[in-house]
């Protein structure tokens, strides 16, 4: 048995120093599910981005050239001519958050045409002149603006409203992961010191069971003693070096616990240098606490987003289902001229203006889509609101429960250091009554054990206390 322990106490790997605080900042650096968490919030960023890229101005170019070969039959035989043109120009296009869609956009078109007058008679030929190149400018500018639906600023600026949701919602997301994070760190740091205070226990017992093993063993060679307390007391040595192995096996479990919870590797032996605080009595302010709580709570924060996200998205169903109008207008200068620098003169001139208005109807017939769009939109909304009063219960009546379990965790501490008091005073009794002769070897052994059961009742009433702390503010959103 002894061998076993060597064995089991050699395994483990070289031991870290680790305090409570220093945990908690080497999870936020390196927990894989907070990571995870924080690239979702990268993508809702990235999301909103892209939405409010719909209303970036957009530049255009463009360089055509075009060459065309026709025939046509005349009353003086058959005509082949040869069209070239070039094309060039720029664009700019944009979209407001109003509702307004304009475009200015220049072009310049040099066009050449060449005739050959397959059939014609020579002196026809001779009298026929080629016509010169020339240059065609055009600088136009339209205006469309939403009159009906679509002229509402924030029906044009859902996407850019539901990617700030999406950014909201990753944000309260990643604030939960991180309580939820903390938490657990929290929850595993302390379970392993538990542990580890319960080897330390064990190791305490199996010493004492140890020498109160050799003190029986002399006095049964000795004869003050009968062999069968000899037996008893060796039961209990073995009994010790169980619970020392179990307690052992169990530290390494919470060790690895609480590497996970860090984001590292397995198999670390941590050595646990914070000893939990001193347990008081507490006088907590439950209505404060639940105020707190539905104020900062992260799930009620996310689920606040989307009841806000949901309201919008009724409104915007209920602008859906207007007609479309849209009014249109454009103007444009236009300039012929042989050459480039005389068209653009002739633009300028103002001499060739080209100007339109318009508008567009369309009305859906029976309007059965945005109808349904609106239906579900509004059960969505309604929906929302009675899951975030749903959610603001829940959690008010977890913290109002969570309050009194700390105050109780408060308690037990007390009345566990109380146990242990007595369990040493009986133990100290039992003891000189041993020795006076009025009492049994295993009366004795079962002191001895209900010492050991004390402490470690004492060690789990200070752990639960500090999660009881620890859940009390995760509640609370505060951690």
């Amino acid at each position: 048995m002894l061998l076993l322990l060597s064995l089991i106490a050699n395994a483990s790997a070289a031991t870290v120093p680790l305090a409570y605080n220093e945990a908690l900042d080497r999870a936020l650096a390196g927990n894989l599910e907070l990571q995870m968490v924080a690239q979702d919030l990268r993508v809702a960023e990235g999301a909103l981005l892209a939405a409010r890229g719909i209303f970036d101005p957009n530049l255009t170019a463009y360089d055509t050239f075009n060459s065309q070969r026709n025939q046509d039959v005349q009353q003086f035989g058959e005509i082949s001519s040869d069209l070239r043109f070039n094309t060039w120009g720029l664009g700019l296009g944009w979209f407001a958050p109003t509702g307004t869609t304009a475009s200015l956009d220049w072009r310049s078109t040099r066009s050449e045409v060449q005739y050959d007058l397959i059939d014609f008679p020579a002196s026809l030929r001779d009298q026929f002149v080629q016509p010169d190149p020339f240059v065609r400018t055009r600088l136009g500018a339209t205006l469309t603006q939403n009159v009906l639906q679509g002229h509402q600023i924030a029906f044009n600026l859902s996407g850019v409203r539901r990617g700030h949701q999406a950014v909201d919602a990753a944000q309260a997301q990643l604030l939960a992961q991180r309580q939820q994070t903390l938490a657990n760190v929290a929850l595993a740091y302390w379970a392993s010191y538990y542990q580890g205070q319960l080897v330390e226990i064990a190791r305490q017992a199996l010493a004492v069971s140890q020498e109160e093993a050799r003190v029986v063993r002399v006095k049964v060679e000795q004869g003050t003693l009968a062999p069968v307390e000899q037996t008893r007391a060796d039961a209990a040595v073995v009994q010790a070096e169980r619970t020392l192995i179990e307690a052992q096996q169990g530290v390494r479990t919470a060790n690895d616990s609480l590497a996970l919870a860090l984001g590292e590797e397995p198999g670390t032996d941590f050595l646990l240098s914070t000893a939990p605080a001193e347990a008081v009595a507490l006088n907590i302010d439950v209505e404060r606490a639940v105020a707190a709580a539905l104020e900062n709570n992260p799930s009620i924060v996310a689920l606040k987003v989307q009841v806000v996200g949901s309201e919008a998205d009724w409104l915007a169903a209920r602008h859906q289902r207007l007609p479309t109008l849209d009014a249109t207008g454009s103007f444009a200068l236009n300039g012929t001229e042989a050459d480039q620098a005389a068209s653009v003169g002739e633009l300028f001139s103002g001499q060739l203006p080209e100007w339109s208005i318009g508008a567009n109807l369309s009305v859906p017939l029976g309007n059965r889509a945005d109808r349904g769009n609106l239906n579900s939109a509004a059960a969505t909304y309604q929906k929302m609101r009675l899951q975030q009063l749903s959610l603001e219960r829940t959690i008010s009546q977890q913290v109002r429960a969570q309050a009194a379990a700390l105050q109780t965790a408060a308690v037990q501490v007390q009345l566990s250091k109380a146990n242990l008091r007595l369990a040493e005073q009986t133990l100290a009794a039992e003891r000189a009554l041993l020795d006076a002769g009025r009492s049994l070897q295993k009366d004795v052994l079962a002191s001895i054990r209900g010492v050991d059961t004390a402490k470690a009742e004492l060690q789990k009433a200070s752990a639960d206390y500090q999660v009881a702390i620890i859940e009390l503010e995760r509640l609370k959103g505060n951690l």
